[in-house]
């Protein structure tokens, strides 16, 4: 298995997710969307952050 680069999904209420792909990443941004809508009245602020071209591939995600 080829090692990915590890694309970082963060939301302003503390929720942060690790994502092998731009397209995992936006789908757990969506997840999170979905989840938080009529949770909590408070503000979210979702970032998705590319990683660094310079940065060595990562190995396989956690369990979590």
């Amino acid at each position: 298995m080829k090692p990915h680069r590890l694309w970082r999904v963060s939301c302003s209420c503390g929720y942060e997710r690790d994502a092998t792909s731009a397209w995992a990443a936006t789908a757990i941004f969506r997840l999170h969307v979905k989840l938080i809508l009529g949770a909590r009245q408070e503000e979210h602020t979702l970032t998705i952050e590319e990683p660094p071209a310079d940065t060595p591939a990562s190995g396989q995600l956690p369990l979590v």
